[in-house]
């Protein structure tokens, strides 16, 4: 099947079909429909008009589709949302990818430490904890004797004013110490790639509630529109690779740390940072593994049971992910991997397919996907058939038996040659010098 780019939501319906018409003549078993970033304005007279998602005529496009898909017999899946990671407009800050940041501060004792940390903290970040420890020879901080005085951030006054907020006059004990402030501090990352409509924070994947919001904003309301066809419209739901960057926090993530590893990280939060002895190891691999179990249960376990609710299948590319990448293709329905950066080499790729085609076979999936021929070479239109036929025969080797082509852009008539691409190579559509091949 295909990945099919919608640029900025301007399609009519005579183009959608005579794309579908073009697919289903090439022998394309299905279509995934992927909307992304506007690649013109407005032009009346060539008859270009962008349509904003969520409004009335984008659904009326999106019915139009499923109707002439299901006349041509192709299958058509969805990638909720627009561009990725999954995120958008109703993201809010505190429910957006978040990351641990760290202040540090050496001090000597004895001596009374004043650090107003007013200026350091930026809009919606919120101290997760600090500790002081002693610092050894080695310039290790000796985890034994850290002290948790978090409870010792407190307003700084003069004159009576508040001034900031910090350590006041924090009694500093005899020797060298080392502080470490640790901060709950947004990403800030937007989504990528995405249509008009769609812009935003990405979702935090360790928080379900993120999710959720996201499947009711997204999923329910695309469904609900979809309810008038009379018929089960979407085959699958797909989320592309989850390539959000610097994410490795969550805002309740201390509490779930102590329910699932039994005790408090509170006191070993500065090996995470820098080495901190022999236990250095344990304490992250807790960390890691914690983050792993709430990635699984927030995000990609109910993404599956959303799915299987409304009776569709969850089509997943879960690398990226921060946790379990084996367990969480295991939980989506349709494993996808990934053939990236010249993928018609023979060789064993572990990084993407093989991640997904094991866990099919391990998990019993009859379906182990492959998204094909991304960026197989660069710049665009440098790719041949014979590249491709490569590329798809390494893939069936790593165990991949469906190919989703990487991609076929929308390009109507009045764009002429090549027309609207995708920026990233392979380009397959019927502007491709050899499409009838």
């Amino acid at each position: 099947m295909t990945r099919w780019w919608w640029f900025g939501g301007a399609v009519t319906p005579e183009e959608i079909t005579r794309e579908l018409t073009f697919m289903h003549e090439a022998g394309l078993r299905g279509v995934e429909l992927q909307p992304v970033y506007p690649v013109e304005v407005d032009d009346a007279q060539r008859g270009v008009r962008n349509v904003c998602y969520f409004s009335q005529e984008w659904f009326g496009r999106l019915r139009h589709t499923a109707k002439e898909a299901r006349r041509l017999g192709l299958q058509f899946d969805f990638t909720l949302g627009s561009g990725w990671p999954y995120g958008g407009p109703f993201i809010p800050i505190e429910l957006a990818a978040r990351r641990l940041r760290v202040l540090e501060q050496d001090v000597a004792g004895p001596s009374e430490l004043t650090w107003d940390l007013s200026p350091h903290l930026v809009g919606e970040e919120k101290i997760v904890g600090v500790v002081a420890s002693p610092v050894l020879a080695s310039q290790q901080p000796d985890l034994s004797r850290s002290r948790v005085i978090t409870d010792q951030i407190k307003e700084i006054l003069s004159n009576n004013l508040r001034t900031g907020m910090g350590l006041d006059r924090w009694p500093v004990p005899q020797g060298e110490w080392r502080l470490m402030v640790f901060i709950d501090s947004p990403t800030g990352m937007q989504v990528k790639r995405p249509t008009l409509g769609m812009e935003g924070y990405v979702l935090d994947h360790f928080n379900r509630e993120a999710l959720e919001l996201f499947l009711r904003a997204v999923g329910d309301r695309t469904l609900e529109e979809l309810k008038p066809l009379g018929f089960p419209a979407i085959h699958s739901v797909f989320c592309d690779s989850l390539e959000v960057y610097g994410a490795d926090w969550t805002s309740k993530f201390m509490e779930a740390f102590r329910e699932r590893r039994g005790y408090d990280l509170a006191p070993y939060l500065p090996a995470l940072w820098q080495d901190a002895g022999p236990l250095t190891p344990h304490f992250r691999y807790d960390y890691h593994l914690t983050l792993s179990d709430l990635i699984l249960d927030g995000f990609f376990r109910p993404l599956a049971e959303w799915s299987e609710k409304h009776g569709v299948q969850a089509r997943v590319q879960a690398h990226g992910a921060f946790g379990d990448v084996i367990e969480a293709y295991a939980l989506a329905h349709i494993p996808e991997g990934e053939n990236i950066f010249v993928g018609d080499r023979c060789q064993v790729n572990l990084r993407h397919r093989r991640l997904a085609s094991s866990a099919a076979h391990l998990y019993r999936k009859p379906v182990a996907s492959a998204e094909t021929y991304t960026w197989l070479r660069m710049p665009l239109f440098f790719v041949t058939l014979e590249m491709m036929k490569a590329a798809t025969d390494s893939t069936f080797l790593d165990g991949i038996n469906q190919i989703v082509n990487h991609g076929y852009s929308y390009s109507p008539p009045q764009a002429g040659e090549p027309g609207w691409v995708f920026y990233a190579s392979t380009l397959i559509n019927h502007n491709n010098t050899w499409w009838r091949h």
